[in-house]
């Protein structure tokens, strides 16, 4: 990355980010989660560093978008109205344009953040498909912390049954892997219908 590129995205972060964080927290924490996460994914598919790079900060970034949104609606809790809701789904264009302005950027942050809640049948972008995942396991993981493998199991599982329209289930399936969903030892149905014990994860 050019250093003039680094820096114009760094005071783009910390504005954004700042502001997030100055409604909650938990907002901040979430984006640094799904920045680890799927850059996690990247690097265990293999991808070159510069990309997995790149995916790392358009994680990060992802919902940008939601900094230009009221703290009454990014905060609110109970079920959304519509109106709401089509207004919460805004944030992945409002996200994208914040980031097409941002001089230097090559494109991916503002691609994955107009992409990521976008079904993996519409085919968005590899990185935009990462960070869906990321998302939406930090989502599930943030409504009931995993204190043991047994529901980190059901999270997975969850995701693999629950958002197979909206996630890719290869790459689903690929990430459950990487966070060790079968314990050593434990039965397995393959896809070919065989059964096989796990020996190592």
């Amino acid at each position: 990355m050019q250093f003039s590129r680094y820096c114009n995205l760094t005071l783009v972060w910390t504005r954004r980010l700042a502001a997030l964080r100055g409604r909650d927290d938990s907002a901040l924490n979430h984006s640094m989660n799904v920045s680890l996460l799927a850059s996690a994914q990247a690097s265990a598919l293999g991808l070159e560093e510069k990309l997995v790079r790149q995916i790392s900060i358009a994680g990060l970034m992802h919902d940008i978008g939601k900094s230009t949104l009221p703290d009454s609606l990014v905060q609110k809790t109970p079920r959304l109205s519509a109106t709401e809701l089509r207004l919460l789904s805004s944030h992945t264009v409002e996200g994208s344009r914040i980031l097409l302005r941002t001089q230097g950027s090559d494109g991916l942050e503002a691609i994955v953040a107009a992409e990521h809640h976008q079904p993996w049948t519409q085919e968005p972008h590899l990185a935009s498909q990462l960070v869906a995942i990321a998302d939406a396991f930090d989502g599930i993981r943030s409504l009931r912390p995993f204190s043991d493998r047994s529901a980190l199991r059901m999270a997975l599982r969850f995701m693999l049954k629950g958002l197979r329209q909206r996630l890719n289930p290869w790459l689903v399936q690929r990430y459950c892997v990487m966070c060790g969903m079968s314990l050593p030892g434990a039965v397995v149905e393959l896809t070919s219908g065989a059964r096989a014990r796990v020996v190592a994860n």
